[in-house]
């Protein structure tokens, strides 16, 4: 039996109080939803995060089951998790063994919502 919780519910059942260093996961195509929803609680979110990247899931509940993620959903993504959380890729390996992953890193490096640096003249 599997028990899914939110990140909120999973940050009181542990007595997490500070944001931590590291999130590291590896949840087969689930992890694009799960990192919206830590950006989207706005609670503790991670300094780093360490992440199995799918492009392709062979999973049924996933929501691009059997397809590949294309270029625009991907940037997309990648906006969100920039303008909403701050977060910025710094490192990103392919998989040996996976053909549709990859190992990424996002750091928050911002805070969300400040305005971005004046162009220098």
């Amino acid at each position: 039996r599997r028990i899914f919780v939110s990140w909120s519910s999973l940050l009181a059942e542990i007595g997490l109080t500070t944001p931590p260093s590291v999130l590291k996961m590896d949840i087969e195509g689930f992890e694009w939803e799960i990192l919206e929803q830590i950006v989207r609680s706005h609670a503790l979110m991670p300094v780093s995060l360490t992440v199995e990247l799918h492009y392709k899931s062979q999973f049924p509940k996933v929501p691009f089951h059997g397809r590949f993620l294309s270029p625009f959903e991907m940037g997309a993504w990648a906006d969100f998790m920039f303008t909403r959380g701050g977060y910025v890729l710094v490192d990103r390996r392919d998989h040996s063994v996976c053909l549709h992953c990859c190992e990424v890193v996002f750091a928050r490096l911002v805070e969300p919502g400040l305005a971005p640096l004046q162009q220098r003249g």
